[in-house]
């Protein structure tokens, strides 16, 4: 599986929270805004460090290759008629061999700024133009994808009596948490997750909780805090990022039909999630 780099600005990360050091209550009372907050994880090590100015095109790359793995609906790039697959040979007339080259030039750029890039596409060069624009917040960013068909995946099982393959829960309501047994807020939120999953799971619900870490550190955490829904590896992060996310928990919900209906950035509004989750099944 390759790795990847972003054409956005990931946000300074936050300090990691120590997981909970005893079981996992069920929910008995709504947490208050602050407590579910987000936090933005560290970068896996496979990962190119991230840019810290302000502008982007919203495109996905393959890590150390100008290929285009991804183009973010409504930004820039996807405007500027790029495409999956296009290998980008230059940025205003400078010749490109690495995705950094292409991060650095465009978060260098203010806001507004046009670049000319030229991709090779089927064999022949396409010249396009792009305006870049400021990175949107974290928030704003996974909305870009509400609305439109879930990203496939599968990954890894951990734990669990389904599978975490998106292609094998087709009819169900799914939700996707994005966590980290390091995160704080991931904690007040997986009691909520586990009460739904056995209170919908016969109507059809199926929550799957991924995260990066590796597979000892999530049995470990596992051990110690029981979960009734499914748990596994987002291997480099590579779904995350296909998610367009930036924080954890981040939690996707996607109807019977495979569509993206609602996301949930540092969840603190438990009671419209589930009226979510409810009205779809």
């Amino acid at each position: 599986m390759h790795a990847v780099a972003w054409i956005l600005l990931a946000a300074a990360c936050g300090t990691p929270a120590p997981a909970p050091s005893a079981p996992l209550a069920r929910p008995a009372a709504r947490p208050s805004p602050a407590a579910a907050g987000a936090v933005v994880p560290p970068s896996p090590p496979a990962r190119p460090a991230a840019v810290t100015d302000s502008s982007w095109i919203g495109v996905r790359f393959a890590k150390d290759q100008p290929r285009v793995l991804q183009v973010i609906p409504d930004a820039p790039a996807a405007r500027g008629h790029m495409q999956v697959d296009d290998e980008v040979t230059s940025v205003d007339g400078h010749p490109i061999r690495a995705a950094k080259e292409i991060v650095e030039r465009v978060s260098a750029a203010p806001p507004g700024t046009r670049v000319v890039m030229v991709v090779v596409r089927g064999g022949a060069q396409v010249t396009l133009t792009l305006e870049v624009e400021a990175r949107p917040d974290v928030t704003m960013l996974a909305q870009r994808i509400v609305g439109k068909p879930a990203p496939s995946f599968e990954a890894p099982l951990v734990s669990g009596s389904y599978p975490a393959k998106l292609a094998d829960l087709a009819g169900h309501v799914v939700v996707v948490d994005f966590w980290a047994t390091w995160c704080g807020p991931c904690a007040i939120t997986m009691p909520y997750l586990d009460a739904w999953q056995a209170k919908y799971g016969a109507r059809g619900l199926r929550i799957v909780g991924l995260s990066s870490e590796d597979e000892t550190t999530l049995k470990a955490f596992l051990a110690d805090h029981k979960l009734g829904y499914t748990i596994a590896r987002d291997l480099d992060d590579q779904i995350g990022q296909s998610y367009l996310r930036r924080a954890v928990p981040t939690l996707v919900v996607i109807d019977r039909a495979g569509t993206i209906r609602r996301i949930m950035v540092g969840v603190n509004d438990f009671s419209t999630l589930e009226t979510t989750i409810v009205q779809l099944l």
